[in-house]
Order: C-alpha cells, then sequence, then structure tokens
C-alpha cells in the first residue's frame, strides 16, 4: 500500500478555483466602490457554495490507507477510474501474496459525501453549506472546513451489551456495567473465546 501511494500520489497543492476566484474578485470590487450594497451578501452567500480550489484538479492526487486486523477503508482523491484500478491492484496482491479475496458485498466504491461503513461506524463527509451558516466580522457568511463525521451506533452497542449481559439499564435506560461471574471458573482461552463469539 506504502508503493501505491507513492506512485499514485501527485502534486503539492490543488489549483484555484476560477468561479470562486472570480466572485471573490467582484466581492472585493463591490466592497471598495459599493459598501453597503445588498448585492455583497448575496455574493458572499453563493460564494460559499463554491469550493475555493478546483475539487477536480487532475494534477493533485492523494490516497490514504487505513487498516483495523483485516478490515481496511482506502481513501482517494481522484477518479472512479483510479479508484477502481487501486481496487484491482489491491485484490490482485491479496490473491498472488496472500491467498486471499476482498469479501464482493463488502468491497464498495462510493462518494465519502454518501458515507461508508467502517468497524462499525457510519462515516460521511458533511457538506459545510447544509450544516448551517456562520457569521464573520463584517457579518457575511463566512466558509469553513468540515471533518469527517463518523456516527457510532450506541443503541444498537447498548443492547447488544444488554442481550450479553455485559450491562443493565436503569428505568432511565442508562447503561451500567455487569459481571459475568459464570465465567470465573474458566480458562484464559475459554474466556478469551467466549468473547471473541460475541464480538464479531
Amino acid at each position: 500500500m506504502e508503493d501505491i501511494k507513492k506512485s499514485f500520489n501527485k502534486g503539492a497543492k490543488r489549483a484555484k478555483n476560477k468561479e470562486y476566484d472570480a466572485i471573490t474578485s467582484r466581492l472585493q470590487t463591490l466592497r471598495k466602490n459599493k459598501k453597503g450594497s445588498s448585492e455583497i451578501k448575496k455574493l458572499a452567500a453563493t460564494r460559499r457554495y463554491h469550493p475555493s480550489l478546483d475539487p477536480f484538479d487532475s494534477n493533485f492526487k492523494r490516497l490514504m490507507y487505513l487498516r483495523y486486523a483485516d478490515d481496511f477503508v482506502i481513501l482517494v482523491i481522484g477518479s472512479i477510474n483510479e479508484a477502481k484500478h487501486i481496487k484491482h491492484q489491491v485484490a490482485d496482491i491479496l490473491n498472488k501474496k496472500c491467498g486471499l479475496e476482498l469479501h464482493k458485498d463488502k468491497t464498495i466504491i462510493t462518494a465519502t459525501k454518501d458515507g461508508f461503513k467502517f468497524l462499525g461506524a457510519w462515516c460521511k463527509r458533511i457538506s459545510a453549506t447544509k450544516a448551517g451558516l456562520s457569521k464573520n466580522k463584517a457579518g457575511n457568511p463566512a466558509k469553513y472546513r468540515m471533518r469527517m463525521k463518523i456516527e457510532i451506533p450506541i443503541k444498537d452497542l447498548i443492547a447488544k451489551l444488554k442481550i450479553n449481559k455485559y450491562i443493565k439499564t436503569d428505568f432511565n435506560e442508562m447503561p451500567t456495567a455487569t459481571a459475568r461471574k459464570d465465567l470465573i471458573n474458566l480458562s484464559h482461552y475459554e474466556i478469551v473465546t467466549f468473547y471473541n463469539h460475541r464480538i464479531t
């Protein structure tokens, strides 16, 4: 994966978005010559819907590989065809060097804005324009970067812990850890095996 990453990564920074720059230039002119114009506020709001850098810059590519045990995710800044090529490369390496195959149902290519599941959590890139407006010092809508949102299915986890008698809940459904005294006479191997069967 390190070799694939080195050969794939390209460019130091994305190119500027011409559409964003054109709106910025228009705003600067209005602020200089028509202070207080209603068009300034409208243009500032419109600019928020345009990234300052070109998201489709073919001269900027990045790859990130994250793995936990036998689960992994590859994040790609590039085209869908490049993502498919990387998937084929990984499948080929796993098959030839490890004798393993990618799980067809679990191995997908998707946009981060649509989200994906990794280690039981739902990961999704949130749009700044849909997250609500913030104001800068001038009172105009301000742009801000959005981090990847990771949603953990807390209710599902609590339900699973409750079924396996690892917790109990009070009348407010607040969980409290419980002891599994029935495992006290088992060997370490048997205890680990017991838990492994319930967390998979």
